[in-house]
């Protein structure tokens, strides 16, 4: 398990670098911000997304990843 955070660690430093993210946060500040957020079920069906705030977009943007929506 060790070694699978570790190659997470890297990638999200890497990607970090690469976009230019780590002269502003570091992994720790990143995921802290990313933790902020949070998904609420109602039901089996229903999912409430708390806001998401730019520098989160930005965030999951330079992730090239979709931030979570309400379903």
């Amino acid at each position: 398990m060790d070694f699978v955070a570790l190659i997470l660690y890297v990638w999200i430093s890497k990607v970090m670098r690469r976009e230019g993210i780590s002269k502003d946060l570091s992994v720790q500040e990143l995921m802290y911000e990313l933790k902020k957020i949070k998904l609420i079920h109602l039901g089996e069906k229903k999912t409430v997304v708390t806001e998401v705030s730019k520098r989160q977009r930005d965030l999951f943007k330079a992730f090239k990843i979709d931030p979570p929506r309400q379903t």
